[in-house]
């Protein structure tokens, strides 16, 4: 019988779902930050903030989604394999 893997409390699903709304937010807002800065009264001058956003959460949505992939394919061929 193989021990059931645990994972710490950072990285359960639950928390994975929570973190991945909250970059999906964070990407929003990122965008409406940009639209922002592009009709200012500087346009141009302030961009890298919202960009700098967008691709910190694009990060950790990218992350996370290949670390949830990666531990569905190894969870389905733990329990393909039979005794």
């Amino acid at each position: 019988m193989h021990p059931k893997r645990s994972y710490p409390s950072y990285d359960s699903e639950a928390a994975c779902l929570v973190l991945l709304v909250a970059m999906v937010v964070c990407f929003w807002f990122g965008t409406v930050g940009y639209r922002v800065a592009e009709g200012g009264p500087y346009p141009g001058h302030c961009k890298w903030v919202p960009v700098w956003v967008m691709a910190a959460s694009a990060f950790v949505i990218v992350s996370i989604t290949v670390r949830r992939i990666q531990r569905y394919f190894k969870r389905r061929k733990s329990s393909s394999i039979r005794p």
